[in-house]
């Protein structure tokens, strides 16, 4: 019988081929969870924090490993400051949440426009505005949005991630690429906004500048499972599928039920 590893890997490998290497499938539009693949020291199973809260302001994943030596070039700048919504933006973001997960589309982005017109500096209702958009095909306005989000929240990785899904899914790699290199060297202490940049840069194939990415990553936190998904689609382009079974095992050793390595 195959391992579980093997049989993940057989469907990735599938998927790589269904998309043709673009991000037809990357999540800029998927989903509203605050992240689904986190390291094993944030949670044991490395399933995230659920749906998106309106206070990341101590989440492990934007620190690193910081002991005072490292210079600027080596962590980045420090992370800008993640602000938790006023009181009355944040009841309507979490009633727009509701409102999502219950298909009242409309509703919902009344309610995130609502926690936005409450309090400006509700980046994550600027975000799933622009998810919204995304679904709804209008991907202009889905810029539009994540844009926005991340004038309000620099390093907000779930918006560098839609814009770059975009980039990639009309073919401007180029653009992709250009958009998100000075974010991920800017705000290396960021993880996750490390593990998007990486997976675009698979997506571009420019598959070394990836595995480094992911690497330094993993310098900072040997357990992060994300930058360890971007060397195994890394190196599933490369035909290394026995490199790429070996690398999953360790991260589904990490977390079992870690959403991104189980798709």
């Amino acid at each position: 019988m195959m391992k579980l590893s093997s049989l993940l890997l057989l469907a990735l490998s599938l998927l790589y081929s269904a998309c043709g290497g673009s991000a037809a499938n990357a999540s800029a539009s998927a989903n509203t969870n605050g992240d689904t693949s986190t390291s094993g020291g944030e949670n044991p199973d490395g399933g995230g924090s659920g749906l998106i809260t309106n206070d990341e302001s101590g989440a492990p994943w934007r620190s690193g490993t910081v002991d005072g030596t490292e210079s600027v070039s080596e962590m980045g700048e420090a992370l800008p400051e993640r602000k938790a919504m006023n009181s009355g933006a944040a009841s309507a973001f979490t009633r727009g949440l509701g409102e999502m997960q219950n298909g009242n589309d409309s509703a919902a982005a009344a309610s995130f426009s609502s926690a936005l017109e409450k309090d400006s500096g509700a980046y994550q209702a600027a975000y799933l505005l622009g998810v919204r958009s995304d679904r709804n095909g209008d991907s202009n306005r889905a810029m539009s949005y994540y844009m926005q989000a991340l004038r309000i929240q620099p390093d907000y990785e779930l918006a560098a991630q839609g814009v770059m899904a975009i980039y990639l899914r009309r073919g401007d790699n180029s653009a992709a690429i250009a958009f998100a290199q000075p974010l991920a060297t800017k705000y290396k202490r960021n993880l996750r906004l490390q593990a998007v940049y990486g997976n675009g840069l698979v997506y571009a194939n420019r598959l070394d500048e990836a595995e480094v990415v992911a690497r330094e990553a993993l310098r900072k936190d040997e357990r992060y499972v994300p930058a360890m998904l971007v060397l195994v689609r890394s190196s599933i382009n490369r035909g290394r599928t026995e490199l790429a079974e070996s690398i999953l095992d360790q991260a589904l050793s990490i977390a079992p039920n870690n959403a991104e390595a189980l798709f």
